[in-house]
């Protein structure tokens, strides 16, 4: 149960923390996020050139992102004084562009979850990769 309320907050402070247009575009899914934001992966990747990669999609990629690790963070400061602990511990040295390489990771790996809302998906993703430990969390 507890679980269930920390991602529905976590999901709650991302939206209010996001800009209007990231908040209209975070109820997409996967599919629709993976779409968008492929070629911007292939640069950061230095697999494309800049000019192939449009910098709409980048902002959106990015700023979802970097959506989330502000909502979690707001998330652990609001839980701070409370038993209730997160379930995602994103390293200090990891940046937006690791959290971004992270959920693309997931997403190319669990097509059959690609039907998900992105968020879900980016909770998933980033659980796995960086679950918080007992040590963590206390």
């Amino acid at each position: 149960m507890k679980e269930i309320i920390l991602k529905t907050i976590t999901i709650f402070l991302f939206l209010y923390s996001s800009n209007s247009a990231s908040v209209t575009n975070a109820l997409e899914n996967g599919n629709i996020y993976l779409s968008n934001c492929t070629n911007y992966l292939g640069f950061l990747n230095q697999e494309i050139k800049a000019v192939e990669v449009d910098l709409t999609a980048e902002a959106h990629c990015m700023g979802y992102a970097n959506g989330f690790i502000d909502g979690l963070m707001s998330t652990e400061m609001f839980l701070k004084d409370t038993s209730t602990k997160l379930h995602i511990c994103i390293p200090n040295q990891a940046d937006q562009y690791q959290v971004y390489r992270v959920a693309m990771k997931y997403m190319k790996e669990n097509p059959s979850k690609l039907h998900q809302y992105i968020g879900v998906i980016f909770d998933n993703a980033l659980s796995q990769a960086f679950p918080c430990s007992e040590k963590k969390s206390k």
